[in-house]
This record gives C-alpha cells, structure tokens and sequence, in this order.
C-alpha cells in the first residue's frame, strides 16, 4: 500500500478504513458457516449423511481469514467433496 500511498492517497485511505470493518464482517461470516456445519453434523448423526457432514464439519473448523484465493479454494475443495460424496462427476461449484 505505501507505493499506491503516493499515486492514490484517498484510495488508499479507504483501505485503510474499510479493511478492518470487512474483517470483522468476515470473521463473523465464517464463524456462522462453522456453526452451522457444527449443527448439520449433529442432525446427521446416525443418517446415510452422517460421514460427508463431519469431513465438512471438520474442514470448516479449520478456517480462519486468508487471502481470497485461500477462502476460495477451501470453498471449493468442500463442494468439490461434497459432489463427489453424492456421487457427481463434477464439483457442486
């Protein structure tokens, strides 16, 4: 940011600000998805579903804020279990 600093300073500034608040929303966002994988796994529990929702379960606790490529590879890699589990030949996504 300190090279844009000089050729972008509001822009710049905007970063600055706008980063934390997209953070935190962020974080939240992730925490929602984690509960309710947490839930969906608990409902499964002894259903033909039970082993695709605890791999989820499992995968989405480990999530924490990353770069956008990483968040959306963790995406995919779940939907692309998550097809193969039901039995698609292709990722969901």
């Amino acid at each position: 940011m300190k090279c844009t600093d000089e050729k972008a300073p509001f822009a710049t500034e905007v970063l600055r600000k706008g980063l934390p608040i997209l953070d935190r929303n962020l974080k939240k966002l992730i925490e929602e998805i984690q509960e309710k994988a947490r839930a969906t796994y608990k409902e499964s529990v002894g259903t033909e579903v039970e082993e695709t929702a605890r791999a989820v379960c499992m995968e989405v606790q480990k999530w924490v804020i990353g770069s956008q490529e990483e968040m959306t590879q963790k995406v995919e890699d779940i939907a692309y279990y998550y097809g193969s589990a039901e039995g698609h030949e292709y990722p969901i996504l």
